[in-house]
This record gives structure tokens, sequence and C-alpha cells, in this order.
């Protein structure tokens, strides 16, 4: 099955795997990203 991906940008590490569990529970792929730094990065390097 080809799960949906989130990225998830947050940069407090708590709320960030917080809603990497919930969103796993759910069958959605996540990347994580703890600025807009890195969300940039993350983004060009997972979903293009």
């Amino acid at each position: 099955m080809n799960n949906k991906k989130v990225l998830i940008v947050e940069d407090d590490n708590d709320v960030r795997l917080g809603y990497h569990v919930l969103l796993k529970a759910s069958h959605y792929d996540t990347v994580l990203a703890q600025d807009g730094v890195s969300a940039v990065s993350e983004a060009l390097n997972e979903f293009s």
C-alpha cells in the first residue's frame, strides 16, 4: 500500500514526535524537520 507522506515541521521535539506517532497510527509516512531550513532540505529530498 502506498501511504501518503506528510512533512512535519515543529521546533518542539515532543510535539513533533507526538504528531509523528498520531500520523503513523493513521498509516501516514512522516518526514520530520525541526525548523524551516531543515524542512526545505527534507522537502527537496523527499518530495521531488
